[in-house]
């Protein structure tokens, strides 16, 4: 493993480290942009964060409403400074890698989201992720809120009784839709942005760039079979059999009982290769 690979993940431990509200959302999405882009200066997009932020505060008041000011934050995003979101290429992976989305101001709901939190933090406006299904939106105001912000569509506000009627369209909605617009952690932003850029890197075969992104999530979610799966055939791929060896032989040991033929063939062949 690289030694800058090793480096960025120290980072992205330090990053998450400690309860979920310290963990550092810009600092975390940060390392994952450096695992596709190696020159990415987190402190060129930490000042562009600012100075949205400045231009929000010059014209807040202290008797303004959250409304208010989730107005202020859609003027200064999506008309000054032309964030929107990327409906004609959507599975772009350049969408995911938050660097990329402050170069081209184009991004998927969970970036674009980001992105707004953090101005919003630096403002003193509480918002919360919401991990609606397939279209992660904001809420504004606090837990009792309900003030929701679909970044992707230019700041549309949206109400519960919104929320609720496009779930039930969708057909998620069941005895109670609440878990579908309560807030989620900053880790889980995180691990579905890393989500998103797997399954992106997935689509268009970058062996390269899906690794690393894998090896993030892994820090999440060590519990996730799945992943070690998922990075054992990339190793595979790659032909590095030792590494792949190693992963597939865990995520056996994690989910003995479901393991498939395919696999076990594979750990078969990759022992014989390592006897010869």
């Amino acid at each position: 493993m690289s030694k800058r690979l090793e480096e960025s993940k120290t980072t992205f431990r330090e990053a998450i480290s400690g309860t979920d509200d310290n963990v550092d959302l810009f600092g975390a999405a940060m390392v994952i942009s450096s695992m596709g882009f190696s020159d990415t200066e987190p402190s060129f997009y930490l000042k562009e964060l600012e100075q949205f932020s400045d231009s929000v505060e010059s014209q807040m008041h202290s008797a303004m409403s959250a409304r208010k000011i989730v107005s202020l934050v859609n003027t200064e995003l999506f008309e000054n400074q032309g964030f929107r979101g990327n409906k004609n290429d959507y599975y772009n992976p350049d969408n995911s890698y938050l660097s990329r989305v402050f170069d081209l101001r184009l991004g998927i709901p969970i970036t674009l989201s980001v992105i707004y939190m953090e101005v919003a933090q630096r403002i003193g406006l509480e918002c919360d992720g919401i991990g609606f299904p397939a279209h992660f939106l904001i809420r504004c105001g606090g837990e009792k809120s309900e003030l929701y912000v679909d970044v992707f569509n230019e700041g549309k506000l949206m109400s519960r009784q919104d929320l609720f009627l496009r779930l039930k369209e969708q057909g998620f909605l069941g005895d109670s839709g609440e878990s579908f617009i309560a807030a989620v952690t900053r880790r889980q932003i995180l691990q579905r942005m890393l989500t998103n850029l797997r399954i992106a890197l997935r689509r268009i075969n970058d062996f390269e760039r899906w690794l690393p992104v894998t090896e993030l999530q892994l820090i999440l979610e060590p519990w996730n079979s799945a992943l070690f799966l998922e990075r054992g055939m990339v190793h595979f791929t790659n032909r590095e059999f030792k590494n792949s060896l190693k992963d597939l032989q865990q995520y056996i040991e994690i989910e003995p009982d479901n393991s498939n033929e395919d696999v076990v063939r594979i750990i078969e062949v990759l022992k014989k290769y390592q006897d010869d």
